[in-house]
């Protein structure tokens, strides 16, 4: 079908009044926002060589997106097993002190409580048998969920049904079509997390200390199988540290972003603490240790915004009958 801007008129008139595309909502780094949000309809790959601190910082975005947005997330990751390891990763990183004992203050009681009730509101878990675990089942699973949100982590623990004619490429390319389409017709959001292919170190330091190397910053090109990676996804970010300086900060590479209202290729800088699993930003500061009053503060605002969403739907439906 052929449409001109006739069709689209009235569209385009709201689109106008209402001030033109929006940004996502807040990643909550201050650093961070100029250069990415996160917004439904789009699916973001995140690269970055291993144990760079790709799925820790992926688990630090969901938290605040549930915490401050009220996101829902629903989540494949076969690698971070036990789920209970994984929840209580998550439930540090939300309240803002250690799981176990240590050095530092651990959650109380009463903090692990009001922690496993944020994530049974906030988060699902997918756990599939073998023969689900593809893109397929995962996609089908999600469509069926109230989440806002997926976290795939990571692409090569799926299993790929590749015909015997079908090339690498080819299957990614209608694999990640699969995801763009998803997300495009259910207002998602999904987060990617795939490893780049073999990397050679470089020399950062003394040539004399084998130890003094680390790897370049991949882009979405060395992401192993098919350049479809930067060409099909909506945002492209990578997460790199120097390993031979655990006191580095991470840098968050923005290497791709398809719509430039909602940010701008660059690079901002966050600490890691290792205590509890935050990411530090220096402009935001670490997320507040938690305390029962700003979690009831929280709690009304996301009952709030649940209320102003169903009302908007509940408009909508009635709107769509007077049209009939």
């Amino acid at each position: 079908m052929i449409k001109t801007i006739s069709h689209i008129l009235n569209p385009l008139w709201e689109l106008y009044r209402s001030g033109g595309m929006t940004r996502g909502d807040s990643t909550g780094f201050l650093s961070l926002d100029p250069f990415f949000n996160v917004r439904r309809g789009e699916w973001t790959l995140v690269s970055g060589i291993p144990r760079h601190g790709k799925s820790s910082f992926v688990d630090n975005l969901i938290v605040n997106l549930a915490d401050r947005k009220g996101w829902r997330w629903l989540i494949y990751s076969p690698e971070n097993h036990p789920l209970e390891r994984h929840a209580s990763q998550l439930a540090e990183i939300y309240i803002g002190r250690s799981f176990r004992p240590g050095p530092r203050t651990r959650m109380t009681q009463e903090d692990f409580v009001y922690a496993s009730a944020f994530l049974d509101t906030q988060v699902q878990f997918l756990e599939l048998q073998s023969g689900q675990c593809n893109i397929e089942s995962i996609l089908d699973f999600a469509a069926g969920s109230r989440c806002d949100g997926i976290v795939i982590d990571p692409w090569n623990r799926l299993q790929h049904r590749r015909g015997p004619n079908v090339s690498e490429t080819e299957y990614i390319g209608a694999a990640l079509a699969q995801i763009s389409g998803f997300v495009r017709e259910y207002k998602k959001h999904v987060f990617l997390i795939a490893h780049p292919a073999k990397m050679m170190r470089i020399k950062t330091g003394d040539p004399d200390k084998p130890e003094s190397t680390s790897y370049p910053v991949p882009t979405p090109y060395d992401v192993s199988g098919s350049a479809h990676w930067i060409n099909m996804s909506d945002n492209c970010l990578c997460v790199w540290r120097r390993l031979d300086d655990p006191r580095s900060d991470t840098e968050i590479h923005v290497q791709k972003v398809r719509f430039r209202e909602n940010g701008q290729i660059g690079m901002c800088r966050l600490s890691y603490d290792p205590a509890n699993g935050q990411y530090i930003d220096r402009l935001s500061g670490p997320r507040p240790a938690f305390d029962v009053e700003t979690y009831s503060n929280r709690l009304q605002s996301q009952i709030d915004l649940h209320e102003e969403e169903l009302a908007r739907a509940e408009a909508e439906l009635v709107e769509t009958e007077r049209k009939r």
